[in-house]
């Protein structure tokens, strides 16, 4: 049906003939047809649709640092010692060992992919690392934790770039894999007595305040964002992701791309490992689990697109501390762990609920 206003015309011309035929009353007419026929009102409708569209922009930009902040308020009105310097120095340390692991996460997800075995990463990096350090010293321990991330990263790749096996299946597969040879490594025990250099790379402070693995997290994500933004190999990732086929015909190596992602991503989950197990003194097999969904949960809270394609290395950073900084409360309040695992899941299918109403609003 096609409305028009009739105070809002101004050459009749361009109204087709049939239209001027039926709608030839003048205003005082039209009041005299006691709402029957009368034309409808612009500006109830408008300001409902501007309403709507308002609220959908809102989402669709998810200010997630606003967000942030407006949790960070309530956690600390809720319990005053959120805020507290200790418990704020844990929460940094917490945010970038999680976030180091974010950061490949958001390259994986970006490409279209996803990573689950990086909390089985974690484990064996941190477990592998520090058995190194012990008899070798920290260099060679951090060397060889970081080599065997881009290995498993290389394997993870491969199976999805080469072998076209769904990200999700692949990757579910050697976390099992991945984590039995954590615990083969281990004895199935803990490992502990690194040296002191080693216990200081997760246990150390900058200015006796900033945690060591949160400066660490800082310049990784500052190179990070740098690639995505600024370079060739950035802007390659956002095509693959957006259409594959677009992307080969367009002369990128979209496998290579993959693989260098996964690469990534498993050696950034084994420095994780590696700040973790030298926080604690300890490196244990069972450390990480639950880790990816996290991770994942945080990315895609922050803006990254689970269909690929779309987010920033900051969305996905925001959305992390939002995760962490509603766990953080919920240990304050002595809720039980296990609380964790239900709160990241609900998290996690909201998220992807806001993906998909976004990207229906998009193309519509």
């Amino acid at each position: 049906m096609v409305k028009f206003y009739i105070d809002e015309v101004k050459d009749w011309s361009v109204i087709p003939g049939s239209l001027k035929t039926e709608h030839t009353h003048t205003k005082t007419e039209y009041s005299k047809l006691d709402g029957r026929a009368r034309l409808s009102s612009p500006s109830g409708n408008k300001k409902r649709n501007t309403r709507i569209t308002r609220l959908k922009e809102i989402i669709a930009k998810r200010n997630t640092f606003i967000i942030l902040i407006g949790f960070l308020i309530i956690m600390q009105l809720l319990n005053p010692l959120f805020l507290q310097l200790d418990n704020l120095q844990n929460l940094l340390r917490q945010i970038a060992i999680i976030g180091i692991i974010g950061i490949g996460t958001v390259m994986v997800i970006i490409t279209g992919n996803f990573d689950l075995s990086v909390g089985s990463m974690l484990a064996l990096g941190g477990a592998v690392g520090s058995q190194v350090s012990i008899t070798w010293g920290t260099g060679w321990g951090i060397s060889a934790a970081l080599g065997l991330g881009l290995v498993l990263g290389l394997v993870n790749g491969l199976v999805v770039a080469k072998f076209h096996i769904h990200s999700l299946i692949a990757t579910l597969s050697t976390m099992g894999l991945i984590r039995g040879l954590a615990l083969l490594s281990t004895s199935e025990s803990n490992i502990s007595g690194m040296p002191e250099s080693y216990l200081s790379l997760g246990g150390g402070t900058l200015f006796g305040f900033i945690p060591t693995p949160f400066v660490i997290f800082i310049i990784i994500a500052l190179i990070s964002s740098f690639c995505l933004a600024k370079t060739r190999f950035g802007r390659h990732l956002y095509v693959v992701g957006v259409n594959m086929e677009a992307a080969y015909l367009a002369g990128i190596k979209a496998d290579a791309l993959i693989i260098a992602t996964y690469m990534y991503s498993g050696m950034l989950a084994v420095l994780s490992g590696v700040c973790l197990t030298s926080y604690y003194w300890s490196a244990s097999p069972l450390v990480g689990k639950g880790w990816e969904l996290q991770a994942i949960a945080g990315v895609v809270i922050g803006g990254v697109s689970i269909f690929g394609g779309m987010g920033t290395i900051a969305e996905g950073l925001v959305g992390i501390a939002i995760v962490r900084s509603i766990l953080n409360g919920l240990f304050l309040s002595n809720i039980s762990v296990y609380y964790e695992y239900i709160v990241v899941g609900i998290l996690l299918v909201v998220a992807v609920l806001l993906n998909i109403l976004i990207m229906r609003w998009r193309i519509k």
